[in-house]
């Protein structure tokens, strides 16, 4: 799920970096070989260390036919023998099985590698979904960072147990970016400094996103080949298809760049796609299509065809709101475009398959209406529509994914040295790809999963959800900020939302200190969770005649306290982070920032107050609360209550500003997310509160500013780097 950073409260990291397991080394001496096994290579690096379920255990999977997969092999009846979750061999139905083997009487059956998901946006409470749907392996191509590395380790992934996971970690994309989990490189200089951070968390891939320019796209690309790293990204915006594989890009997603420049998909001719496919297909760089999600874009969404009780309440809230959208502009005119849309990329498909193309199914879950597992059963049988044989479409998301992914030494057939990542069909999937919906029995890297294990699983999924449902049916409870000694000319609380899901409350309060400082104070809570720790977040900024003299952002998770403070003195920002107490690090900034940017309703009380435009550096924060300067710039406007609108280096901030200067409504957006916020108490004691001032009233606008006043925004340097010239590292 993309959140926006502000909404979470990252746990409190160990010191070590987060690196994958390494590989276990395969001792198993396969009891027969088979035509049909291909043995594995000499490096087995890709292999994954396998489930303590599946340890010192052998089983025997009898009597079905076996789709290996392997190239050129036709199914036949064979006996699968699984030890300590590898696969030790293919035997002939009338071989004698080794003493101890549990016999495991498949008759009938047809048994395939388990798929792999190419594309989907890793969210662990979907793990059940995949596995439930024989979806054993996932890519990730932009969930929660740090959420995808600590999950893809073989214990974490054991726990539900869940597929396994392949992920870039963090993004990386321009500015503004996409998500605001993305690593922002708004230069070559940028990518030096940032990528060797994320290369040592040890990433399967790098992952780019449209807003890159060419050079930073560029010099991203050459770091990543110097560590082996593939590169896989729609093209960025700045790049047309050519240039893009010219600067690296190895794996594309997306056919929209096929398209000549212009054109779109209502008016292209066959001829007019062709270059593109030439151009993929003269490097055989591999591409995801996703054309599931092009149908579902341009179509009507079934609501039936997905259980929302399988899925974080939030989700619902976003894909109804997305199917509202939807529904205003979905005419029969509109549904008959989709449709012809829909034929010209079925038929593109083709031609790329024809042209020797290397095609990498992908769902996009869970993208709206793309639902974990089936979205993947629906993109394979759009591929089967388009006219590809049903045993073409399982090896392109078996073997062939596998090799175009990079763990083919491990997964993606049935052979010999393979993790037992298998599915057990009724139906022959030869025949069809839906037979391979609702897998009758999975094993996962050795644990066998019958539909009742797996039916278990689904069940335990739901009563969390429910609860979840339940606990944000509650109010937020969130006790007065702490103030200093002074005046309090305003109060107020606001209830933050997104897609209609109440996610965290803030009582605020704004005090007038006897030596002249105001200062805005914030106290947030956020919706509680059986399974999360408590969660809050304090916030202090103190000004002096409208400059920013201190802040202080402490948040706490269950027993955890990271907390980040800062203090104008000596012609520097000295900044200080603490993690439970200790000292985490301390930073001068040589710039005197306005606000600092944790998503609290402080912040524009502060702008408020403000009169300024040209741009602004605020201090932003990323995961542990560590510190960056950023670039703003803030416009206002309205006539039933003054509006400000200000560009921030994520997205933007709109407020509507009552009377007494309370932000009566707000939206935030950062890349593709929107929260919002709503005043529900507003308390400035018969006082005047805290209006904006006269000045800036006098250049209100007629109308709400369409833009904000000032030049575009540069991105800052984060706090302390060499990026910002007039910061330096602190000698205490």
């Amino acid at each position: 799920m993309l959140t926006p950073s502000f909404l979470l409260i990252a746990p409190l990291l160990a010191a070590a970096p987060l690196a994958q397991a390494p590989a276990p080394q395969d001792d198993a001496t396969p009891a027969s070989d088979s035509p049909a096994a291909d043995s594995p290579s000499e490096d087995e690096s890709q292999a994954t260390a396998e489930p303590a379920q599946a340890a010192g255990k052998v089983f025997a999977l009898v009597g079905a036919t076996v789709h290996t997969m392997v190239a050129g092999a036709e199914p036949a009846p064979q006996t699968v023998l699984v030890r300590d979750g590898v696969i030790e061999g293919l035997l002939a139905p009338d071989v004698l099985l080794p003493a101890g083997t549990e016999k495991i009487d498949v008759t009938g059956k047809h048994v395939v590698p388990g798929l792999i998901d190419g594309m989907v946006f890793f969210d662990p409470d979907q793990d059940a979904l995949y596995v439930s749907s024989g979806v054993t392996t996932i890519r990730d191509l932009g969930g929660e960072p740090v959420r995808a590395l600590i999950e893809r380790e073989p214990a974490q992934r054991d726990k539900t147990p869940g597929p396994f996971l392949v992920t870039p970690g963090a993004v990386v994309d321009g500015d503004p970016p996409s998500s605001s989990e993305a690593a922002i490189l708004r230069s070559p200089e940028m990518a030096d400094q940032l990528l060797p951070i994320l290369f040592n968390e040890k990433i399967d891939f790098l992952s780019t996103q449209l807003g890159l320019s060419p050079d930073a796209f560029k010099r991203a690309a050459e770091l990543a080949h110097e560590r082996g790293l593939k590169v896989w990204g729609p093209v960025p915006r700045t790049l047309t298809l050519e240039q893009a594989l010219e600067r690296g890009l190895d794996g594309v997603l997306f056919l929209d760049r096929l398209l000549p420049e212009g054109v779109g998909w209502d008016k292209v001719l066959p001829g007019g796609l062709k270059n593109g496919v030439q151009t993929l297909a003269a490097k055989s760089t591999p591409l995801v299509p996703v054309l599931r999600a092009t149908e579902l874009r341009l179509g009507r969404q079934d609501q039936s065809t997905v259980d929302f009780g399988l899925m974080d309440p939030i989700y619902e809230g976003q894909w109804m709101a997305e199917r509202g959208f939807r529904e205003t502009v979905a005419d029969e005119e509109f549904v008959k475009t989709g449709e012809r849309v829909m034929a010209k990329q079925l038929a593109l498909l083709i031609a790329l398959d024809e042209a020797g193309v290397p095609l990498l199914p992908g769902s996009a879950a869970p993208q709206p209406w793309l639902y974990p597992g089936l979205a993947l059963h629906e993109e394979l049988e759009l591929w089967q529509r388009a006219g590809l044989a049903p045993s073409d479409v399982l090896a392109r998301a078996t073997r062939e994914a596998a090799e175009i992914i990079g763990i083919d030494a491990t997964r993606g057939t049935v052979a010999r040295g393979k993790v037992a990542d298998l599915l057990v069909l009724s139906d022959d999937p030869s025949l069809g790809v839906e037979a391979l919906r609702a897998p009758e029995a999975v094993v996962l890297r050795g644990q066998v999963l019958d539909r009742e294990r797996l039916d278990t699983m689904l069940a335990k999924v739901r009563a969390k959800f429910d609860a979840r449902r339940e606990e944000l049916a509650r109010p937020i409870e969130v006790p007065e900020p702490d103030v200093p000694e002074g005046i309090v000319v305003l109060r107020g609380k606001v209830d933050f939302y997104t897609v209609g899901e109440r996610i965290r409350a803030e009582r605020f309060a704004v005090v007038r200190e006897p030596d002249g400082a105001v200062t805005y104070v914030g106290r947030t809570r956020y919706v509680a969770s059986a399974e999360a720790a408590a969660r809050e977040m304090r916030v202090l900024q103190r000004t002096r005649d409208g400059k920013l003299d201190e802040f202080v952002v402490e948040l706490q998770n269950g027993t955890d306290k990271i907390v980040s403070s800062g203090l104008w003195t000596a012609e520097a920002l000295r900044i200080e982070r603490r993690a439970n107490g200790a000292i985490v690090d301390t930073k001068n900034v040589r710039a005197r920032v306005v606000c600092v940017d944790i998503g609290s309703v402080t912040s524009a009380l502060l702008l408020t107050q403000l009169v300024r435009t040209e741009p602004f550096e605020i201090m932003t924060f990323h995961e542990l609360l560590e510190p960056e300067r950023a670039t703003w710039a803030m416009g206002w406007g309205g006539e039933g209550g003054l509006v400000h609108m200000v560009r921030t280096h994520t997205g933007a901030l709109q407020w509507q500003s009552t009377k007494l200067g309370s932000p009566e409504l707000m939206r935030i957006t950062v890349g593709g997310g929107i929260v919002e916020s709503i005043l529900v108490e507003e308390d400035a004691r018969g006082g005047p509160g805290l209006p904006a001032p006269a000045e800036k009233l006098k250049m209100v606008k007629p109308a709400p500013p369409t833009d904000v006043v000032g030049p575009p925004v540069d991105g800052g340097g984060e706090a302390g780097d060499e990026a910002g010239p007039d910061d330096e590292p602190s000698d205490g």
